[in-house]
């Protein structure tokens, strides 16, 4: 079937659901002491996760923490969550503390797996590594900034226009490899920067104001 012919149907998102997730947010801000109001202050994600199956599509935490600094440096009203499943609390926490920005929050594991497309649907971006709820969140239409290493976004990257995918300039990738041969090691994503990914997020923002 030629791509021209291939159509992906936007998610429907239940209202009630979308109601509740963004009654938890603000709870959640509110109770961080964060100003956050629906519609007025901008809503940004950041998925540091991927799949156990293929973790060298991770880029790292440090990366991650010095993106949410970054971030909140462009945007200081607006509320960052940070995402992931409950049995990756921990490791989402761990990139919270060394970025130690007040508006930056530890959403994993409040919302089921149900709840994600209203999650993403309540958010103005989504920086995120290859992974399964970057395709959920293209889905339900949220522009999205993917990263990408090991794996080929040709392949599987976010369906849809308005995204942008960021990878290192490297000759080696995609491998689909679980260990990298190269010395040093994972520059196809070490090799992207927190100025890019804010950069890429800030042009992906402008469209949506």
């Amino acid at each position: 079937i030629p791509d021209s012919e291939v159509r992906l149907e936007q998610a429907i998102i239940n209202p009630t659901a979308l109601e509740k997730v963004r009654e938890r947010i603000e709870k959640l801000a509110k109770e961080a002491s964060i100003e956050f109001v629906y519609g007025k202050n901008r809503l940004i994600l950041i998925n540091p996760n991927a799949s156990d199956l293929l973790p060298q599509r991770r880029w790292a935490q440090q990366r991650f923490s010095e993106l949410i600094q970054a971030i909140h440096q462009r945007y200081p009203n607006d509320l960052i969550l940070i995402t992931g499943s409950p049995s990756e609390f921990a490791y989402v926490e761990k990139v919270r503390v060394i970025a130690n920005v007040n508006h930056a929050l530890n959403f994993a594991g409040k919302v089921s797996f149900a709840e994600l497309p209203p999650l993403y649907t309540l958010s103005d971006v989504m920086v995120t590594n290859d992974s399964g709820p970057m395709h959920i969140a293209a889905a339900v239409g949220v522009p999205v900034v993917a990263l990408f290493g090991p794996t080929s976004e040709i392949r599987t990257g976010p369906y849809g226009a308005g995204h942008r995918v960021l990878a290192g300039p490297v000759s080696c990738r995609p491998c689909f490899s679980r260990v990298c041969q190269h010395n040093p090691q994972k520059e196809c994503l070490s090799l992207v920067t927190p100025h890019d990914v804010v950069e890429a997020a800030k042009s992906l923002l402008a469209r949506r104001t």
